[in-house]
């Protein structure tokens, strides 16, 4: 009889469950329950900061110049995340994140990633497999995303290629650069169950 484990995860920033099991087919196979974490970004502003110009008191009469509303305007960065999915790509399986980012260029849009081990009431641990901590540093935002140019993106993690992942459940953090708050998502996944050379991951 097959064994079958069920991996939860649970997000940092976005609240979902992931489950890896059913190893090869081979008799001494073990299945891994992968947990993936809740990503939750937030949305930070930036405003320009502007300065009052008045008339020179030896010319009573204001300046053009002085009479031009500025041409900067607010920057919002925003990133909201609509869905948590697995998707298969030459074999390997990997979690993929999707939503919509405002504000952000390709080259400032990054990610920090972290993967820990999780009990099966679903406690996160310190013992991390990928990373160091959920805490994360500005170093730790080195992780690149697509942007679309209808302001939609996708940030994809390949969980088949991480070293030392053994069945079990864990629990997966990520954060956008600049995005201090968490932002729940809910139970909103494809529903994939999906296998690679070793294990079936599902969330």
């Amino acid at each position: 009889m097959k064994k079958r484990n069920i991996l939860t995860m649970a997000a940092l920033l976005f609240g979902m469950t992931l489950a890896a099991c059913g190893a090869k087919p081979t008799p001494s196979s073990e299945e891994k329950p992968i947990q993936s974490s809740d990503v939750t970004p937030a949305t930070s502003e930036v405003q320009p900061s502007s300065e009052d110009q008045k008339p020179s008191s030896e010319n009573p009469q204001p300046s053009s110049e002085s009479q031009q509303p500025s041409s900067e305007v607010p920057v919002t960065k925003s990133v909201t995340l609509s869905s948590v999915n697995l998707v298969s790509k030459e074999g390997k399986v990997y979690l993929q994140l999707e939503g919509t980012v405002t504000g952000y260029t390709a080259a400032e849009f990054k990610w920090a990633f972290a993967l820990s081990a999780t009990d099966n009431e679903g406690n996160a641990s310190t013992n991390f497999i990928v990373g160091t901590s959920a805490q994360f540093q500005d170093a730790d935002f080195t992780l690149d995303a697509t942007i679309n140019a209808d302001g939609t993106y996708v940030f994809e993690y390949n969980l088949s290629d991480i070293a030392g992942l053994t069945a079990g459940l864990y629990t997966i953090h990520a954060r956008v650069k600049g995005q201090n708050a968490n932002l729940a998502v809910g139970q909103v996944n494809n529903g994939a169950t999906l296998k690679d050379g070793t294990y079936r991951f599902y969330i």
